[in-house]
């Protein structure tokens, strides 16, 4: 668990009455369970784009964000970083088709609202009542112009990306919008296989010829402008 994040001195004052008790600390975000009511989380994140996604989504109950969109409330059984939660639980086909639902969702309204991520890390993905699952980091957010986006600053390449991002030698470089296609195909992988690198007809074989399949293979697919996120 990333402790990086720094709280501001108002939290941790001994004056400060809040309810909130926070349990998981990123650089990038703070989630926090309220002590006096049960089922209520808080996620501080100081991104006002990502909090507009997470609500136009509409996968999050009860969700209120604040009047400066830098943090909001839902209601939530569990919450947890998908780093911890596949350590407790047992994978599955099924486990596959709900996080492909959710972070489809999340992916085509970024790109509608032009951002998109360049790639997908299990350490800022949250799980929240085990079957939603939302990636919640401006480091790997980038503005899309005209299906591109442009990467401009270095990046890590220990996450989920394409090959073509992987085999990027300069910056600034410019990546078709569809690379995160190929990121969440992979991520699928990991998860469900434990395998991401070799041929993926090669270690597929408990899956073949079912709906998630197909979905895999078209997210793969080495022409990036030919990749799709379709589940038939």
């Amino acid at each position: 668990m990333n402790n990086s994040y720094n709280l501001s001195p108002y939290n941790q004052s001994p004056y400060n009455q809040s309810p909130y008790k926070p349990f998981f600390f990123s650089n990038e975000f703070i989630i926090s369970k309220n002590t006096n009511e049960d089922n209520i989380y808080k996620i501080n994140l100081e991104s006002s784009i990502l909090i507009k996604n997470i609500k136009q989504t509409k996968l999050l109950i009860g969700l209120i964000t604040s009047s400066k969109m830098n943090e909001f409330t839902f209601q939530a059984y569990s919450v947890n970083c998908l780093s911890d939660y596949i350590k407790k639980t047992n994978w599955s086909y099924q486990k596959s088709l709900q996080i492909i639902s959710s972070l489809c969702k999340q992916i085509q309204i970024l790109y509608k609202d032009g951002y998109c991520f360049y790639g997908l890390d299990i350490n800022k993905i949250i799980v929240i009542n085990e079957n939603i699952f939302l990636q919640l980091s401006t480091e790997y957010l980038v503005p899309v112009k005209n299906e591109y986006l442009t990467l401009a600053i270095p990046f890590s390449k220990k996450i989920f990306i394409s090959p073509e991002i992987a085999n990027i030698n300069s910056l600034p470089a410019q990546i078709h919008y569809k690379s995160i296609y190929y990121s969440l195909s992979s991520l699928c992988c990991y998860l469900l296989f434990n395998e991401i690198k070799s041929e993926p007809k090669e270690y597929m074989h408990s899956i073949i010829g079912t709906k998630l399949y197909w979905f895999l293979l078209r997210g793969l697919e080495e022409n990036v402008e030919k990749r799709t996120l379709l589940y038939i």
